[in-house]
């Protein structure tokens, strides 16, 4: 209750005429220098818009084949190959960066209180990037339809997009204790609208940035060309420990994408495409808010530092990806993913080891069964590079349907006795 009556009291000192002047009068923003703003453009990928062929959740008909109909037609062939088509979209999100600011508030018994937030500035844009899908039906004697693929249709569709932005950014770092050792910390960005005011004052009095509800009342206008000014809002966490480093922020609600994955029970939940911007700073607490927070992963040379900074961002590891040989297409068509599950210790992957032993491991049977194919811990496979790639073969009706099997690294693999990083890693799109 104390606390309480204290933040109300900051409520009441803080929010000034002058304040409420300078956002009733609003100038020209200021402009900004090429290179402050960092902008990542939407990334929409096919793979965002559909599930991989799969059996349907929650049905499992027995086999049947009728007299007069084929197994395709009874309910179990119906269920089997399933795919879930969805329309998704995705904003442009872009950010001034990681910065600190130290405030002074009165409090109630009239001592000067100092607080330290950390807090982000960015700008969302909505160019109408979007996939999107029409059912077209092919005949009017077959029930056969057709899912048709539009790009880009929420520049004249506006309802495939929300047209507003509800935003949740986390921040997530590390912290070493006395011994050394790290501890990983997590904060959600909170409601501080009067902080959020402070901010503006000092990162632009002209430019109107919406805090954490706000602009979730805020239009996201259809952006034009590159000069549209977009929807700015500013992002502020509270109490981040003064010894944090190996940062990350994770920003959802900039698109609706996600993908259906299946837990070690089996059973099926979803992940959400989300944008990870990574920084670096050193663990310092003195003076915090004149701390330049860098973009990116900071560079090193010595094995065990590549790989402590692997494990710091949770950067995705390799995958076993899965394809089926089309001859029709001649060409592999991919089906399924699972993580490659490698052991930064050593670099060993128990996925790759029973593959290389023959073997299908637990999580690809279930990821396989999944997307409706017949695979069991029977099923043989044949290594064709040690490692790195392999394949079987199934029986679908009275044909065989070959199978290849892929290790394939995402943002790093193994060099030598340490990591060599693959992409650029300022930001990175992950499902979580």
């Amino acid at each position: 209750m104390t606390f309480s009556l204290i933040r109300l009291t900051l409520v009441c000192f803080v929010l000034s005429p002058s304040l409420v002047l300078a956002q009733l009068n609003l100038a020209t923003p200021r402009s900004l220098a090429p290179g402050v703003l960092h902008v990542f453009p939407s990334q929409i990928e096919a793979r965002d818009s559909f599930s991989f062929p799969m059996a349907m959740p929650g049905l499992d008909p027995k086999e049947y084949a009728g007299n007069f109909s084929s197994k395709v037609q009874s309910l179990h062939g119906q269920t089997r190959d399933v795919i879930f088509f969805r329309n998704v979209w995705q904003y442009e999100f872009a950010t001034l960066g990681l910065r600190q600011i130290r405030l002074a508030f009165r409090a109630a018994d009239g001592s000067t209180v100092n607080k330290h937030y950390w807090y982000m500035v960015y700008r969302v844009r909505d160019f109408g990037k979007s996939l999107s899908y029409e059912q077209v039906k092919q005949s009017a004697v077959f029930e056969y339809v057709k899912h048709e693929l539009k790009i880009d249709a929420a520049k004249t569709q506006r309802d495939l997009t929300p047209q507003r932005f509800n935003p949740q950014l986390e921040l997530r770092g590390w912290v070493a204790d006395a011994s050394g050792a790290y501890e990983q910390v997590s904060y959600r960005d909170q409601y501080l609208p009067l902080v959020a005011k402070e901010i503006q004052k000092l990162e632009d009095p002209a430019r109107r940035l919406f805090d954490k509800l706000e602009i979730g009342d805020v239009e996201v206008p259809l952006a034009q060309n590159e000069s549209d000014p977009g929807v700015w809002g500013v992002a502020v966490w509270e109490g981040v420990n003064p010894h944090v480093n190996y940062v990350s922020v994770f920003v959802r609600g900039i698109t609706n994408a996600y993908r259906l994955v299946v837990a070690a029970d089996k059973k099926i939940g979803l992940v959400h495409k989300t944008l990870q911007l990574n920084y670096w700073r050193p663990g310092d607490s003195a003076e915090q808010e004149k701390d330049f927070v860098d973009a990116g992963i900071p560079l090193v040379d010595l094995p065990e530092q590549q790989i402590a900074i692997t494990r710091r961002y949770d950067l995705p590891g390799p995958q076993i990806r899965a394809f089926v040989v089309s001859e029709l297409a001649a060409r592999e068509i991919g089906i399924t993913e699972i993580d490659a599950g490698v052991d930064l210790d050593d670099f060993s992957s128990p996925v790759t080891k029973e593959l290389d032993q023959g073997k299908l491991s637990e999580s690809l049977i279930s990821a396989l069964q999944l997307t409706g194919t017949n695979v069991s811990s029977d099923t043989a496979v044949t290594t064709v590079i040690s490692s790195s790639m392999w394949q079987f073969q199934i029986d679908v009706g009275s044909k065989p349907q070959k199978w290849v099997l892929k290790f394939e690294p995402q943002y790093w693999e193994k060099q030598g006795k340490g990591i060599r990083f693959i992409k650029s890693l300022d930001h990175l799109w992950i499902y979580r």
